[in-house]
């Protein structure tokens, strides 16, 4: 008996063991890479969650906060330059002890640090910053 003459619940069976077949290799690969957990994907499928690679792209990124002090007036083209680096998904101007706050995103977290040491950090004018890195799967 070849699987195209088997039962429609064969086909549905052998389906499922491809796809899990696929996202086994998919967390190996990125399990290597540091930034993915087995117990992720099992989580998902736990709880009956769609299992694409938006899902698993999700719990890939790195993500950080960084609070940024800079000069007094300089904050709007600060902001402006923070917003045209690749990577800085979102930047607010601050009340408080920091001047500014950005989230930054990043396939892994040494591209992260990449952004805040060599973008961030290189702007004129910018004095001080405190990174605060995002916890995977707390979110």
């Amino acid at each position: 008996m070849t699987l195209c003459e088997s039962e429609p619940g064969n086909i549905s069976f052998f389906l499922n063991f491809l796809k899990m077949l696929a996202i086994k290799r998919i967390s190996e690969i990125l399990c290597r890479r540091s930034v993915f957990s087995y117990d992720i994907i099992f989580d998902l499928q736990r709880k009956n969650r769609s299992i694409d690679i938006f899902a698993l792209y999700r719990y890939t990124m790195a993500t950080a906060y960084v609070l940024i002090n800079c000069e007094l007036g300089s904050e709007e083209s600060i902001i402006s330059q923070l917003k045209a680096i690749n990577g800085v998904k979102e930047v607010h101007g601050t009340f408080g002890a920091y001047d500014i706050l950005a989230k930054i995103e990043s396939p892994t977290v040494e591209a992260l640090r990449e952004i805040i040491t060599w973008k961030i950090r290189k702007i004129e004018k910018i004095r001080s910053t405190l990174t605060l890195m995002g916890i995977e799967g707390q979110s």
